[in-house]
């Protein structure tokens, strides 16, 4: 079973990607966060992956994915976020996030980037830019 921990600052958010991922038998949400002070806070030996939104209260993203990948490397993490896919690959950059997503594409895309991740691999914002040397 995939241990997901669920980060976004908005609780209708955080309530609708829990729904997409109770409806997959191979993925469970072991916590939710509201900001990235919880996240950091949350991440434990027993997550698998982290789904969080780019922009939240707190620390901001990158204090966050440094203390993340300080206390554990192991874990990937899933960025995702109401950019357009030009804007995300930019605001991503550099992170050290294995996969970015829109959340327009969350619905759909949502459980295979986490298997992708989880995997080991990186996943792409979009299909179309598979070929792109510039996705994370």
């Amino acid at each position: 079973m995939i241990q997901v921990l669920l980060a976004d600052d908005h609780s209708l958010v955080r309530a609708s990607l829990r729904a997409i991922l109770d409806s997959e038998p191979d993925i469970e949400v072991c916590g939710e966060a509201a900001d990235y002070d919880e996240l950091v806070l949350k991440v434990s030996a027993a997550t698998d992956v982290i789904v969080t939104d780019l922009s939240m209260p707190g620390a901001g993203i990158q204090q966050a994915m440094r203390d993340i990948t300080e206390k554990f490397p192991e874990v990937p993490v899933v960025l995702i976020s109401m950019c357009e896919e030009r804007e995300l690959r930019a605001a991503t950059n550099g992170l050290g996030a294995s996969g970015v997503l829109d959340k327009f594409k969350a619905g759909s895309e949502l459980a295979g980037a986490i298997r992708t991740v989880v995997a080991g691999g990186t996943y792409p914002i979009a299909a179309e830019s598979a070929g792109d040397s510039s996705r994370v």
